[in-house]
């Protein structure tokens, strides 16, 4: 089974298996035969594929391997990458504490931190989670994005650990960067980077003002806005609708412009 695509010279994405939930593959990236950007999934399966494939690519040792953040489906194979390949942990501590994650980061990173000189600038994105970032490599103008945006569908903000506020603040940060390339968790890369991050964007609050829409006819649970939002979505996906709605809802509690009652919620 070929999990390898080449995207550009000395770029690699390999899709060693699906996310935790099931729903799509997860990205992981080898740049420069130097950096690999998240491991993939977990799983005996997933982690040998991902081993084959960077054998096939003659990899022998990895400098870094940089997590995005702390969803199994992103760190599955570190602690092997690191063993077998001597590869430097870098993730924040905070992902590694909320998520109960037992790998002993070699650096743990914040914001504003650089490394080999400024060739990787490490962007701290919260929104999907507290300790999200994304990776900047200015010199080839190419961000490796985790799940702040995801190459096709969108990305679940899931409160507490996800914040709507703070993902719309991330995504307009990002949006200033010079970049020719997106490399995103999930889905495929996009050589439209500005074009993409804008749309998520106005996706995202395009859904706040429906969901503020709806809070000002009258005090609404969040059954019944999901029922108005989403009135034909199926059942496997309702669950994440739900935490969707619920994001927005506290981001408009955050702004002043909603407030939870005994009756449900309302618009200021």
């Amino acid at each position: 089974m070929n999990i390898t695509t080449e995207v550009l010279p000395s770029l690699y994405l390999f899709q060693p298996g699906k996310s935790y939930r099931g729903y799509m593959k997860s990205n992981a990236f080898l740049l420069d035969g130097r950096f690999l950007i998240d491991s993939g999934p977990g799983g005996v399966r997933s982690q040998g594929r991902l081993l084959k494939a960077l054998e096939t690519l003659e990899v022998e040792r990895l400098d870094y391997l940089l997590l995005t953040h702390g969803h199994p489906d992103h760190i599955g194979a570190a602690k092997l990458i690191r063993e077998k390949f001597g590869a430097r942990i870098a993730i924040a501590r905070e992902e590694c504490a909320r998520f109960g994650r037992d790998l002993d980061p070699d650096i743990c990173l914040a914001p504003g931190q650089e490394l080999e000189n400024g060739k990787v600038r490490c962007i701290h994105t919260p929104g999907h989670s507290p300790g999200h970032y994304c990776f900047y490599f200015p010199e080839r103008s190419i961000l490796f994005s985790g799940d702040m945006v995801p190459g096709w569908g969108t990305t679940v903000i899931s409160p507490p650990d996800g914040d709507m506020q703070s993902y719309v603040t991330s995504l307009r940060n990002m949006a200033l960067l010079s970049l020719s390339l997106l490399c995103p968790g999930h889905g495929p890369p996009m050589h439209e980077p500005k074009i993409k991050i804008e749309e998520v964007i106005r996706h995202r609050l395009e859904r706040e003002k429906q969901v503020h829409a709806c809070l000002g006819e009258s005090h609404h649970t969040i059954k019944d806005i999901l029922g108005k939002i989403y009135p034909e979505l199926g059942s496997k996906l309702r669950p994440l609708a739900r935490k969707q709605i619920v994001a927005h809802l506290l981001k408009l509690q955050k702004e002043g412009r909603a407030r939870k009652t005994a009756r449900g919620w309302k618009s200021f």
